[in-house]
């Protein structure tokens, strides 16, 4: 009886469990989407109900599958006291700061991965507490505004494309495809660039916690480098520096492979650099047994938005056998098309300027490769940059074009409150405004190619103009 009673007590206590186990099953919810729209609207998500736009706390296990362009405008709080998987195929846009949380220590991380092909376009984006970002190879992910990753159990992973303005790291951050910091980043617990990671910083980078820059990867820093008491940076890639160097740690940079350069301008102060070489105490140098191998030492690359165009600018600390650059596009970098050769300095030891005009970029995120390739026919990719620009594409048209001198040029759709005519290049002919949707053409403009930048509403685009 003993034995009955107690597997009977069992018994319940499996269909108790199993019970339970069901529950948790059932409240399991992915949210995934089923076209192009608000992240609020219901007919975005299959069911009909849009995911909450703060943390969840309401019920566990809520997924996240995005399969098309999804735009929320404020703010977006990924998280909630359940684990929470979102995965993002295709483009994810936050107008406001994008925050991947799980917000209690006493709850699963929130895992936020954007597979090969997907976005994320965001002012600002914010990991916290045991959260995951993960960057897959393919993907593309564009702040406008400040990364933070925020805690030490927090992990950053790129694969893929990472561009920022700010990035202040107090996390893991693990960099194997390419980050872009235009500003500062500051850098307080772990970065490490695997291998084959490139990481450009276009101004400052402070580190107040440990690096690793290992074979095979790049870290190329804008303007000045500072190490903090006790921390370490070990090199055995490729680090340059293009203003001053401030070694309160240990820089550690491999005898055979590695390389630690200081730009011309630039002079270096503080502990002894490990590896060889003469880093200069003014002017410039470099320290490593890689030193002699490399033959672009790129300072830095720029790309800025103008009335004009797109102007693209580089420069050089040092060129060796370098034949010339090339400047690629993209409008989902993932495919990329020639568009100019410019003719590299071949060997020096003096800083070098370079810069290229686009005159046709359109609306959207593009995206620019530049490369270098030496008389040898060796190519390198020194770097990609992404540029988002306001969409009035598709809004704005004119006819007829071609155009005959004199003719009336029309527009269709927006109405022009201001229009500026360039020629081949890049030069001013014409800036008028408060346009009407039609246009006389000067007799002066003679038969060719011209580029017609039509702003509205705060947005602006460019489109060619061919006068016959």
């Amino acid at each position: 009886m003993k034995f009955i009673s107690s597997s009977g007590q069992f018994l319940a206590l499996v269909f108790v469990f199993s019970s339970f186990a069901l529950s948790q099953v059932s409240a399991q919810t992915t949210y995934t989407s089923v076209s192009d729209g608000a992240w609020t609207s219901g007919a975005t998500w299959s069911g009909g109900s849009a995911p909450s736009t703060a943390a969840d706390w309401s019920s566990p296990n809520k997924d996240i599958e995005i399969y098309h362009d999804i735009t929320r405008s404020g703010s977006l709080t990924l998280g909630g006291g359940y684990h929470r998987y979102v995965d993002i195929y295709d483009t994810l846009t936050v107008t406001g700061t994008l925050t991947v949380s799980e917000n209690s220590g006493s709850y699963p991380e929130t895992i936020v991965t954007v597979k090969s092909g997907g976005a994320i376009i965001a002012a600002a984006l914010t990991v916290q507490q045991s959260s995951y970002l993960l960057i897959e190879d393919g993907a593309h992910v564009v702040i406008s505004g400040t990364l933070n990753n925020n805690w030490n159990s927090t992990t950053i992973e790129n694969a893929g494309y990472l561009e920022v303005y700010d990035f202040n790291n107090n996390g893991t951050f693990i960099n194997s495809g390419e980050l872009v910091v235009n500003n500062d980043f500051t850098n307080h617990y772990d970065f490490t660039a695997a291998f084959g990671g490139t990481t450009t910083v276009g101004n400052d980078l402070i580190s107040n916690g440990n690096m690793t820059v290992p074979s095979g990867s790049t870290l190329d820093v804008g303007n000045d480098f500072y190490l903090h008491d006790g921390k370490t940076a070990d090199i055995d890639g490729v680090m340059s520096v293009a203003g001053d160097v401030t070694n309160n740690g240990d820089i550690d940079v491999d005898a055979t492979d590695g390389a630690f350069v200081v730009g011309p301008d630039g002079s270096y102060s503080g502990n002894a650099i490990s590896g060889g070489g003469d880093c200069g105490d003014s002017g410039g140098g470099c320290c490593g047994g890689g030193c002699a191998t490399l033959p672009v030492e790129l300072l830095s690359f720029g790309v800025e938005q103008e009335v004009s165009g797109t102007r693209l600018t580089w420069v050089t600390g040092s060129e060796i056998n370098n034949e010339f650059f090339t400047v690629e596009k993209s409008l989902d970098g993932k495919t990329f098309v020639h568009q100019a050769t410019i003719k590299g300095f071949g060997s020096t030891t003096d800083k070098q300027f370079y810069e290229w005009m686009d005159m046709t970029t359109g609306s959207g995120v593009t995206y620019y490769r530049l490369s270098q390739t030496d008389f040898d026919g060796t190519t390198e990719v020194l770097g990609m940059k992404a540029l988002n620009v306001s969409s009035l594409e598709g809004s704005v048209s004119l006819y007829p074009n071609p155009v005959a001198q004199g003719e009336t040029l029309h527009f269709s759709g927006a109405v022009p409150e201001r229009l500026i005519v360039f020629n081949q290049s890049g030069q001013i002919v014409f800036d008028q405004q408060a346009v009407s949707q039609k246009f006389d053409l000067s007799g002066d403009m003679k038969p060719g190619l011209y580029f017609i930048k039509v702003f509205s509403g705060g947005h602006s685009v460019t489109k060619r103009l061919f006068v016959k």
